[in-house]
Parts: structure tokens; C-alpha cells; sequence
């Protein structure tokens, strides 16, 4: 079971969520300036919100497949752990029906990462 879907009704996601908010409001608005910046969508797009719902589910997703719980997420080595992820086998299937999501996410994340850390 590496990779299965995730609802955000799903109470799991409701608690990480609730867990990472300030993380999660965050980086959704993180993902949003930089996809306007670059011209390739509106304010109004849900791009932003796909990518901080996948934030949700690859948290879950890793806790799941490493046993090991994630307490701080916006660090480098937290960024390292969602990105083992990429490892696991099923991933790019995963990716693939997920349009893409699961992967552009952790791309965008290490992004906001790297901002709210090193000031790049």
C-alpha cells in the first residue's frame, strides 16, 4: 500500500491538516503568488489548493510507508523525507493519475522551503 488516494474528507487528512495549518495556509498562498508570477494561471485558479491538498496527502502518504511521524515540516529535512517518496515504487503511477500533482507539489514545497529558510 505505497500509494493510495486520499479524500480530504477522509479524517486522516482532516487531522494533518489541522496538525500543519499554518504550514498549509502558508504554503498555499506561496504556491499561488508564484503561479501568478510566472503568468501561468489567475488568482482565482485552484492550482494553489491542489498543491496544498497533495502537501496533506503526501505527509500522510510518507508517515504511512516509513512508520516514522513527521513533527516539523517546513525544514530541509523534512523536504528530504516527502522526497523519498519519489523512491517508492508506484510513485510515478501515482503521479501520472494524481495529473501530475504529487510531483509538481514537492518541486513547488521545496520551493517555499527554501523562501521561508534561506530567504531564495
Amino acid at each position: 500500500m505505497a500509494f493510495r488516494k486520499i479524500s480530504a474528507r477522509d479524517k486522516i487528512f482532516i487531522e494533518v491538516k489541522s496538525k500543519f495549518e499554518n504550514v498549509y495556509l502558508d504554503f498555499k498562498e506561496f504556491a499561488n503568488m508564484l503561479t501568478v508570477k510566472a503568468g501561468n494561471s489567475k488568482k482565482t485558479s485552484g492550482k494553489a489548493d491542489s498543491y496544498a491538498r497533495y502537501f496533506v496527502r503526501l505527509i500522510i502518504l510518507y508517515e504511512e510507508n516509513f512508520s516514522e511521524e513527521i513533527d516539523m515540516i517546513d525544514n530541509d529535512e523534512s523536504i528530504e523525507k516527502l522526497e523519498k517518496l519519489r523512491e517508492l515504487g508506484g510513485f510515478q503511477k501515482y503521479n501520472i493519475e494524481g495529473g501530475r500533482f504529487p510531483n509538481a507539489t514537492l518541486v513547488c514545497f521545496r520551493k517555499y522551503v527554501t523562501f521561508k529558510n534561506h530567504g531564495r
